[in-house]
């Protein structure tokens, strides 16, 4: 829920349907010794997959877009 103020400093409220997950795989992995961000992994999972599973369990994200540049 995000809150906006009218004219008057009364607040309105909004609801957001349209959430959007973007998860950026793409880059050259410079900070990370060469190591393949994307493949790194967490909780014995790939950081992709791990990711795409946090994001599919949540019921607002309507759309997930993962950004890579393979």
């Amino acid at each position: 829920m995000h809150h906006l103020k009218n004219k008057s400093g009364g607040r309105l409220r909004s609801t957001v349907s349209n959430i959007v997950a973007i998860i950026l795989g793409a880059g050259q992995s410079n900070r990370m010794q060469g190591i393949d961000k994307i493949l790194h992994e967490i909780k014995k999972q790939p950081v992709i997959l791990f990711s795409l599973k946090q994001f599919l369990s949540l019921q607002k994200i309507n759309k997930i877009i993962v950004v890579s540049n393979v």
